[in-house]
């Protein structure tokens, strides 16, 4: 055993083909062993959909495939369960698990054939050890090889002279660069370990690059436009009718083939409005807008001045009433206004409580009261005069 996990097993050696020795059988690889039946790929995941996994496994298994499929029509918009999809990458580690507990609850009998085997043969372990030792040998040494095929490889691409090159463009990056508010990165763990709920709720969001192929040229030819049914012929309309029933084909209306769809999807197509230059452009041509409307040198230095001013500008730009009012009311009152408020509490009618000076506080406070009214109908009438416009 421990020669052949150093790789000095027995090697094949060439032999001969109909008695020439020139040609020789290239020398095959050692017999690879047989897969374990009960050993699954474990693919990166959470600890909670694992559990799930492994017992939804367990209950199809045992229950048969009418289960799967009332649990799949049941938990159909659960994104816990969507590795019941074929389409899914936890769909594989489920159906091995799968299989492996049909194997254990119904087993057949090539597998209590082996067993028998292996328990009535007390070397069957020890073959089967020595086959899968050769193997890993064979494949320790193609690994090997291939890792120096690689090694040299790289220093091949080392040797490339990385310091011939040409700059093209250089990106500054701006105070507002440094403060704006971007979520932190996501690592590769993160994503593999997280749950299918957080990934289906947005926790990570993985981009997906856009298709790199073409609609078919049959898909997009236009149709002949349908038949037009006319009401001034209800025989042939009824007619018609039946015949397409038994044919099974649709009459469409006019206004409704292919050609008319699609000039009107060119034409619904949603738009924005560039913050660049103003302009209506389309929502698929908007990035290729900006790109080149950023090419612009005349725009760069716009950009630059803009942010020059932000930068050394110290003045608030949002909030100003606020501020205004904050201003004025910490600053305290004025001369005048002190004034006008000690003249306001001197002239204010008091009574002192006793009977004898009621009448005349009462005299006081009605002749207070008219003044009053007789400086407003003045202002009235002065805002009256001095109105513009017919007068009533």
């Amino acid at each position: 055993m421990a020669e052949y996990a150093a790789g000095r097993g027995e090697t094949n050696e060439p032999s001969k083909v109909n008695g020439d020795s020139t040609v020789a059988v290239t020398p095959k690889g050692p017999k690879e062993p047989e897969s374990f039946e009960f050993c699954a790929k474990m693919p990166p995941m959470s600890a909670q959909d694992l559990d799930i996994i492994k017992l939804t496994a367990l209950h199809v298994a045992r229950n048969g495939r009418k289960f799967l499929s009332t649990l799949s029509h049941k938990e159909g918009k659960n994104y816990q369960f969507d590795f019941l999809k074929r389409s899914h990458s936890l769909n594989p580690l489920y159906s091995a698990l799968v299989e492996q507990y049909e194997k254990v609850l119904r087993p057949d009998q090539v597998i209590l054939d082996k067993i028998e085997r292996g328990v009535n043969k007390k070397y069957v372990a020890l073959e089967n050890a020595k086959t899968r030792a050769e193997w890993e040998a064979h494949q320790r040494q193609q690994r090997k090889k291939r890792e120096e095929e690689e090694e040299e490889e790289r220093i091949a691409y080392a040797q490339i002279d990385w310091h011939d090159f040409t700059v093209v463009e250089t990106i500054v990056f701006t105070t507002a660069d440094y403060e704006a508010n971007l979520p932190p990165p996501t690592n590769l763990a993160q994503l593999q370990f997280a749950s299918l709920e957080e990934k289906k709720l947005g926790t990570y969001k993985i981009e997906e690059a856009p298709p790199d192929y073409e609609p078919d040229q049959e898909e997009q030819k236009p149709r002949p436009p349908a038949p037009t049914i006319h009401e001034a012929q209800p025989t042939t309309v009824h007619t018609t009718s039946n015949s397409n029933k038994k044919n099974n084909v649709k009459v469409r209306p006019a206004g409704t083939s292919r050609r008319d769809k699609l000039r009107n999807k060119g034409q619904n197509k949603p738009t924005f409005i560039s913050p660049l230059t103003g302009e209506s452009v389309p929502e698929d041509q908007y990035n290729d807008h900006m790109r080149i409307s950023q090419m612009d040198p005349n725009w760069k230095k716009t950009k630059e001045i803009e942010q020059a001013r932000m930068s050394t500008s110290n003045l608030p730009s949002v909030n100003i009433e606020e501020n205004l009012k904050r201003y004025a009311s910490s600053r305290g009152e004025t001369p005048e206004e002190e004034e006008r408020r000690k003249r306001a509490a001197r002239d204010e009618v008091q009574w002192d409580g006793y009977t004898a000076s009621k009448e005349r506080a009462l005299q006081e406070a009605r002749s207070k009261v008219s003044s009053e009214e007789e400086k407003r109908q003045l202002e009235r009438q002065r805002q009256r005069e001095n109105a513009i416009g017919p007068r009533k």
